[in-house]
């Protein structure tokens, strides 16, 4: 046995040890800067502020982040969009098409808002915490490519539905697919702005019902 075997697995633990703090450290650092951008808005807050809440200095961001920026980026990588659940691949155990899986995918993303506070915040953040400025570019972005690609799938289960002889209104499927994006998309800001003025998962499917069975039906 060599007589460094000892010393590598200790220098291999350490090694994971100080890779798990500082994972942990970050992971203190995003839920800071959660509740801050929450309290203050993104423009508003500050790295010290941040540091201050999770505990840690301002160099201890840096280890992790670049800027304030970086940080902000990396939360919104966190959270999936409306949009883009809405725009996702059906899955392969899936039964369900056209308007039956628009109204799914909806109903399971309204259902994961309202369950998980997490994504609530950080939604909360991105639609009323954030100014559209320049430097905020790339999520906004992905912000629009991902609403075009929703309103792409809503508009192509209409067409479908359309085919079958069920779509009942006389305008185009792209412009009830905007229609009905703006309508749902509206009602979740409506809720982030105010949590308790009604129970989302239960208005939003309500709305979903309402306004799809009356352009859709047998």
């Amino acid at each position: 046995m060599s007589p460094h075997y000892g010393r590598v697995v200790t220098t291999g633990a350490m090694a994971r040890n100080s890779k798990d703090r500082s994972l942990r450290t970050r992971d203190v650092i995003v839920d800071a800067a959660i509740e801050v951008f929450d309290q203050v808005g993104v423009s508003q807050s500050s790295l010290n502020q941040i540091a201050a809440k999770a505990g840690v200095t301002r160099g201890a961001i840096y280890v992790h982040f670049k800027n304030k920026l970086d940080l902000f980026e990396f939360l919104c990588e966190q959270v999936i969009l409306p949009y883009e659940y809405v725009a996702s691949e059906r899955s392969s155990g899936s039964s369900l098409e056209g308007v039956a899986l628009v109204k799914e995918r909806w109903r399971v993303f309204l259902q994961l808002v309202t369950e998980n506070e997490r994504i609530r915040k950080i939604l909360s953040i991105i639609y009323l915490r954030c100014e559209w400025v320049s430097e905020n570019t790339r999520i906004l972005e992905r912000i629009l490519d991902a609403r075009n690609q929703a309103q792409r799938t809503i508009a192509e289960a209409l067409e479908s539905e359309k085919s079958l002889g069920r779509f009942r209104v006389e305008p185009g499927s792209e412009i009830v697919a905007t229609l009905l994006h703006t309508a749902m998309t509206g009602l979740l800001h409506a809720w982030l702005i105010s949590p308790q003025q009604f129970a989302l998962l239960e208005t939003g499917t309500h709305q979903l019902d309402m306004m799809l069975d009356g352009l859709v039906g047998a």
